[in-house]
């Protein structure tokens, strides 16, 4: 018996993740994260053809280019169930109420309502729970990406498939690294497809310990400076990452105040909530900021801020940079920059309108490498690898070094 694959977003490009399977399941039901939403773009959406046929969706986590057209689907006349493990369904709720609240191009014409109706369909599970589909069965794989993100394992038909999703087979400060569960999971060696992300795929990264030294040699030199430092970042996953960073090197800057501002406050009760799905403890140990207290944030000449948003396109941090000082400093932990947004804008530019800015740039990106790629494909061995979740350049560079396929949008594939 054969297994029908459709791609219907995430084929040579980052976001809008949505894989079809037979007709009636869906793997992710992402949206493309574009800054330009009024009028929203053509390829905004995965293009699912008729949702009130799907049975059944798989979210791997609650980035919205994995999760967002969720409400949109709902919308559009699914009514099947959703499942997820279990913190996803918090954190979730969170990304779309904030999504809501801006108000959008397409988010614009949606009610609150709908995420609590998007709640209600919701599913949550434990990691490896074996849930029944037509024809077989399918699990949720830890993917230490962020809390609670999954790789997804389907056995239908007498195949196997894994979907990666977002998946990091390094260790970081919250999660061991996805290679620790290809030892233990003997189910996932050779798989007659693999569905591989390619967002770094032609990356080349240093020793991840060489890269949170910089980011402390970058901020403790600052402060010695006397330079504010500000740190914009997504508020799920890498600001807990961040502040796990500087909690373990508490000794290398021991005067410094960390505060955290934004959205990333809720993310974290959510996160020390639901500690056994980490692989290390999450301690609430650092000063929450609200907009009442930002001015006097502003006053500590040791603070060091980690806020939202990543992209510097809305959120605290732009209150922080409209009241930056000339040569203040700062650090962005990514490596990927959507083109035209603020954040590209300064680091191309060393600025923030007038005022100039000390920017350093340090990769603590929770995705998987060339390097990691190679790895964690040599250990499973898979009949036949595909690459999505990437722009061209990476995905084709990544495809053709093991021996695999790109896929577009739209592809079918009969594995």
């Amino acid at each position: 018996m054969t297994v029908k694959i459709q791609i219907h977003g995430s084929g040579m490009e980052v976001g809008r993740s949505c894989i079809g399977v037979d007709n009636d399941l869906l793997l992710d039901c992402g949206i493309l994260m574009s800054e330009e939403l009024d009028p929203a773009p053509a390829d905004f959406f995965p293009t699912v053809g008729n949702p009130g046929k799907i049975r059944n969706i798989f979210i791997t986590h609650a980035h919205l280019d994995h999760s967002g057209y969720l409400p949109f689907i709902i919308d559009s006349g699914f009514r099947g169930g959703v499942y997820c493990v279990r913190p996803t369904k918090e954190l979730l709720k969170v990304l779309l109420i904030d999504s809501l609240k801006l108000a959008k191009g397409p988010w614009a014409d949606l009610d609150e309502s709908i995420v609590d109706r998007a709640m209600d369909m919701m599913i949550p599970v434990d990691y490896e729970e074996e849930i029944a589909v037509p024809g077989g069965t399918i699990q949720f794989i830890k993917s230490h990406h962020i809390l609670g993100s999954a790789m997804v394992y389907l056995e239908k038909g007498g195949r196997r498939l894994l979907y990666s999703s977002d998946y990091n087979v390094g260790g970081t400060k919250c999660f061991k690294g996805a290679r620790d569960e290809v030892k233990q999971h003997e189910e996932l060696k050779e798989v007659d497809a693999l569905f591989l992300e390619s967002t770094y795929g032609d990356t080349v990264r240093p020793p991840r310990a060489e890269r949170e030294r910089y980011l402390m040699h970058a901020t403790s030199e600052s402060l010695d400076q006397g330079r504010r430092v500000f740190l914009p970042c997504f508020a799920l996953g890498r600001a807990q990452e961040l502040q796990k960073i500087y909690l373990a090197n508490r000794s290398l800057i021991p005067f410094a105040n960390v505060h955290v501002d934004g959205m990333i406050r809720e993310m974290n009760r959510i996160y020390a909530r639901h500690e056994r799905f980490l692989d290390s403890d999450f301690p609430l140990a650092f000063r929450e900021v609200h907009q009442s207290v930002r001015e006097q944030v502003l006053n500590d000449p040791h603070g060091i801020v980690i806020t939202t948003s990543g992209f510097c396109q809305g959120g605290p941090i732009r209150f922080y940079l409209d009241n930056a000082s000339p040569g203040d400093t700062v650090i962005f932990s990514t490596s990927y920059f959507p083109r035209g947004t603020m954040a590209d804008t300064i680091r191309t530019e060393r600025a923030y309108g007038e005022t100039p800015l000390n920017v350093e740039e340090v990769d603590l990106s929770a995705h998987s490498s060339f390097a990691d790629s190679k790895e964690f494909v040599e250990a499973i061995r898979p009949k036949v690898t595909y690459t999505l979740h990437g722009d061209p350049v990476p995905a084709k560079f990544l495809a053709f070094q093991l021996g695999g396929y790109p896929v577009v949008n739209d592809q079918r594939i009969i594995i």
